[in-house]
């Protein structure tokens, strides 16, 4: 439950304390529209419904998966002698030589509990634990990651760094002590966290307009087939430039990146033919729009 209301509550504290939409001279624009819209406190209704949506598809789909995986494949836990228990004396054995047992040798067998806890034992590939950590606190770290713009066009405080590993040094910590419980093989933990990564980043990418991408990657997208989908023009990047919960950089206030013939973003990506600049080989200068070799 950690993976889940962490980083639920951590999204609801970032949204109502830090994200809001400012107007050139740091006004704030009470808006209700689509677009940076101020509808809970002082942050974005839809930025709160997408990072914690984006949190539930990323826990539940893991989830999902290690269920279909346990039952079909499964596999010993560490300490599954211990809980069986086996009572061997006297019983013969099946296959070669006698040497296979079924659960029908564990000590108190019959009793529904111990049942339950026999075949608990007998599932242990992938660690669940280990997919649900990964799945909620690597979003966490992906959400803060967009929202303060930890790896962006600015140097930022070596706070926002330390925020930004926290959630998967607890990832980590979670699925380091299933091991030492002995309560899964040190391989159902690596492809449980594998397989947790691998969700929170599909989740996050399936909630906002990009992962690493720190122009666009705070941008939530909208689910109602009416609205049209993000264009990732420079004019909507204007739009959603005060969605962010930092000041750094230029960031959480509204600002024309095509002032002075700006132009963000590499030659023939989105952003710089927004510009009204065409793409090529050579580099261009940011301010008199001359190319470069």
């Amino acid at each position: 439950m950690i993976a889940v209301f962490i980083p639920i509550i951590s999204i609801i504290l970032i949204n109502t304390l830090g994200i809001a939409t400012h107007g050139p001279h740091g006004k704030r624009l009470r808006t209700a529209g689509m677009r940076g819209g101020a509808l809970l406190g002082r942050g974005s209704f839809w930025n709160v419904n997408n990072g914690c949506m984006g949190v539930i598809y990323s826990v539940l789909t893991g989830a999902t998966l290690q269920i279909i995986i346990k039952l079909v494949i499964g596999g010993l836990r560490p300490h599954f002698l211990t809980v069986c228990d086996p009572q061997i004396d006297g019983v013969q054995g099946m296959g070669y030589g006698g040497l296979y047992f079924d659960t029908s040798v564990c000590r108190d067998h019959t009793d529904p509990k111990r049942r339950d806890e026999i075949a608990n034992a007998m599932q242990s590939f992938p660690s669940g634990h280990s997919i649900a950590a990964w799945a909620g606190l690597l979003y966490l770290s992906l959400y803060f990651n967009a929202h303060l713009k930890i790896f962006s066009n600015y140097h930022p405080s070596y706070w926002k760094l330390l925020l930004f590993i926290t959630p998967m040094l607890a990832a980590t910590l979670i699925v380091g002590s299933l091991s030492l419980d002995m309560s899964h093989n040190w391989y159902d933990t690596v492809v449980g966290s594998v397989m947790g990564v691998v969700m929170a980043i599909l989740s996050y990418r399936m909630c906002f307009a990009a992962v690493w991408d720190f122009r666009f990657n705070h941008i939530p997208l909208a689910r109602d087939p009416r609205i049209p989908g993000f264009g990732y023009s420079i004019e909507e990047l204007e739009d959603w430039s005060g969605g962010c919960a930092t000041r750094r950089g230029g960031w959480g206030v509204a600002r024309r990146y095509t002032t002075f013939n700006h132009r963000w973003g590499a030659p023939g990506d989105c952003a710089f033919q927004s510009a009204g600049v065409s793409s090529g080989l050579g580099g261009v200068d940011s301010m008199d729009g001359q190319r470069r070799h």
